[in-house]
């Protein structure tokens, strides 16, 4: 910011012209004439002016993000602040599914997201990361969200109880719509993909080489290949798969479909 004056003092009136603008080395004319004024030059930061910097001073300070560590000790990661801890915010919400460019500016779309996510993770949706927020931030990186988790236990519990084959589609689609409004429908396992793409709490993610290393709660669905079906089935972790049985993870399928892995949010 410049420290210097506009050279036009018109703005200054005689009645108000303030003490710290008269010199007082300088002789000053009688009260019928205005006193003699420092040239704009020889003023240097007059009080308006180191109010001004001071103020500019506390506006860019604030707007600077709090570290993780102040986070976690109390601070609130908040809209208008910038730095690489918003950074870091934007690259974890993309990587569970609440995607925002990672400018570092935690602007409007890094505040709905940030709302989105809690929604999700089922704490309080204001908008701003405080150390709960963070928290769940960094936990959804390995671990599923707690609808993911309650799909897996329901899964796990009716595969258990039936102990069938040849139902997976509809022991799946019970495990499922007992925690969501029902949505799916047809006759065949394959079916399930597109109807799970297209729902706002199930989002598609990239199928690894060794399945078992998807969340637990994550739905599996097969394309039918040369098979009447294919299959569905959810993760449970350690190996292993739920549908109208427990299973190990299946890793491909003899009908040589390809496989489609969808998270719920």
């Amino acid at each position: 910011m410049s420290t210097a004056l506009s050279s036009d003092f018109s703005v200054f009136q005689y009645q108000s012209r303030p003490e710290w603008l008269i010199r007082p080395d300088v002789p000053q004319a009688k009260a019928t004439e205005p006193p003699v004024l420092l040239a704009p030059k020889q003023i240097f930061n007059p009080p308006p002016l180191a109010k001004a910097q001071a103020q500019l001073a506390f506006l860019e300070e604030s707007v600077q993000a709090p570290s993780f560590a102040e986070i976690y000790a109390g601070r609130i990661l908040t809209s208008g602040e910038e730095g690489e801890s918003v950074k870091t915010v934007q690259k974890l919400l993309t990587q569970v599914g609440f995607g925002v460019a990672s400018t570092g500016i935690y602007g409007k779309t890094t505040a709905d997201q940030v709302k989105a996510f809690q929604k999700a993770w089922e704490i309080q949706t204001n908008g701003v990361v405080g150390p709960t927020t963070l928290k769940a931030l960094e936990k959804a990186q390995t671990e599923g969200s707690p609808l993911a988790k309650r799909i897996a236990k329901e899964a796990e519990k009716i595969a258990s109880a039936r102990g069938t084959v040849g139902q997976c589609y509809n022991a799946v689609a019970e495990a499922i719509e007992n925690q969501v409004p029902a949505f799916l429908s047809g006759m065949h396992a394959w079916m399930a993909a597109e109807q799970l793409a297209a729902h706002p709490r199930f989002r598609e993610v990239s199928v690894p080489h060794d399945l078992s290393k998807l969340k637990p709660g994550t739905i599996v669905v097969w394309a039918k290949g040369n098979s009447p079906s294919g299959h569905i089935s959810v993760c449970l972790g350690k190996g292993l798969e739920a549908s109208d049985h427990l299973a190990p993870q299946m890793q491909s399928h003899y009908g040589g479909g390809k496989a489609r892995a969808f998270e719920p949010q």
